[in-house]
């Protein structure tokens, strides 16, 4: 995988699942179809706002948005989950895999 030098996102589960950094300004998929059926944690970190430069705001802000495959949902039978962090913030959301 090529990274850039400027990541926006990392991606975790279970707190020992590490799927990776997103590079700025592309698209990324993390597969979750290796889980055990149950409840799990996803944690959202945000390393580093793509900028003006990468067609972002020029703040320390980072939007996301997850979609949840087949199977998968998160707490309140949602499918997609989105929002903003700041650089070096996190949020969580528990899943439940069918």
């Amino acid at each position: 995988m090529t990274m850039n030098a400027l990541m926006t996102m990392a991606l975790t589960v279970d707190r020992r699942y590490d799927l990776g950094n997103n590079p700025a300004g592309h698209k990324r998929h993390f597969n979750l179809s290796g889980l055990s059926r149950g409840q799990h944690t996803v944690q959202v970190y945000g390393v580093k706002s793509g900028g003006k430069a990468l067609g972002c705001s020029d703040t320390k802000v980072i939007t996301y948005s997850i979609e949840f495959g087949s199977g998968i949902k998160s707490t309140g039978g949602r499918r997609k989950v989105s929002g903003k962090i700041n650089e070096g913030e996190s949020k969580t959301y528990t899943i439940m895999v069918e």
